[in-house]
């Protein structure tokens, strides 16, 4: 039985697979229509690049997003370096986002990191420069050289404050402190000797004791001061009365002078009935004068004898 190979569908079959080959290696080398997929950005890195390759990764916010294209020296200024990158259309990178160097575990292995744009921040076009911002190994330099620098000056002051001039002063210093010390003590010991110590506990045994009497004599002392405002108020209403006499003594002799001035009363006819009378008024009021004289006196000179005087009753014949 005889076998017929049609050559022509073997051919057509090797050359499509040929051509998927092809297609397959241009989409693997990143060639053909997927330039167009990327924004282009430069980064002008003032320090270096250790670590950072072409094709290294280009990252946002951790997130894979380009790769690195070219790497080279500005030629305008050599203190940076140029880093080329590509990057997906729809990421976004904005006017006020930064480009920083880290490094990939411990590998030695750098990529950019693209970090910040805010969101009301425009859009950075394709071919603009994005800024560069401080890796951590910079800022890590950064201050540990600022923290050498504080060190040696303060190394530097250290040295400045113990010079020999200085030492002697501060040993002087102690020297003083430690006489003064001694000679506080021995005061301490002249003053709280046995005879001060003795007067000191007789001091408080007394304040002791006054001030329990105080309190034994409490209600005693509360009846005092109670009696004292009694007889403030007393020689207060008594004064009053007197004030009200007098002001009623004066309308008085103020209408019987009116009277007696238009000849309405005959002054013999009238005063002989109540002369004696009149009399005796008078040397009620003067003796009321005197009295509250008197309290008010004893007020102004020793106030404390009015709660704390006791009162000394004239004994009879035959007590004691």
């Amino acid at each position: 039985m005889d076998t017929k190979i049609n050559y022509t569908l073997i051919g057509l079959f090797v050359f499509g697979l040929g051509l998927c080959l092809i297609l397959f290696l241009l989409w693997m080398g990143k060639y053909g229509f997927e330039e167009t997929a990327y924004d282009h950005y430069t980064i002008k890195m003032p320090d270096g690049v250790a670590g950072l390759n072409i094709e290294s990764p280009v990252k946002y916010r951790g997130m894979e997003v380009g790769l690195v294209d070219k790497i080279k020296i500005d030629s305008d200024n050599s203190e940076f370096i140029n880093v080329s990158i590509s990057v997906a259309l729809d990421t976004p990178i904005k006017e006020d986002t930064i480009a920083v160097l880290t490094a990939q575990g411990i590998t030695g292995l750098s990529y950019i990191e693209l970090k910040g744009g805010t969101q009301t921040a425009k859009k950075l076009p394709s071919g603009a420069t994005i800024s560069a911002g401080q890796s951590l190994f910079d800022k890590l330099e950064s201050s540990a050289t600022d923290i050498s620098t504080k060190l040696v000056q303060t190394m530097t002051r250290v040295d400045q404050l113990i010079n020999n001039k200085n030492i002697q002063s501060i040993e002087k210093l102690l020297s003083n402190l430690e006489q003064s010390s001694h000679h506080l003590a021995e005061q301490m010991q002249l003053f709280l000797n046995t005879k001060n110590a003795q007067a000191m506990a007789t001091t408080l045994n007394n304040t002791a004791q006054f001030t329990q009497t105080l309190a034994d004599n409490r209600h005693s002392i509360e009846q005092l001061l109670k009696q004292g405002v009694q007889a403030e108020k007393q020689a207060v209403e008594t004064l009053h009365d007197i004030s009200s006499a007098s002001l009623s003594l004066d309308k008085t002799l103020a209408t019987l002078q009116t009277k007696f001035d238009s000849g309405e009363y005959d002054i013999r006819q009238m005063t002989e009935p109540h002369l004696e009378a009149f009399n005796d008024l008078l040397k009620e009021i003067q003796s009321l004068s005197i009295q509250a004289s008197d309290v008010l006196q004893q007020l102004k000179e020793s106030p404390s004898d009015l709660f704390f005087k006791q009162q000394q009753y004239q004994r009879g014949p035959g007590e004691r």
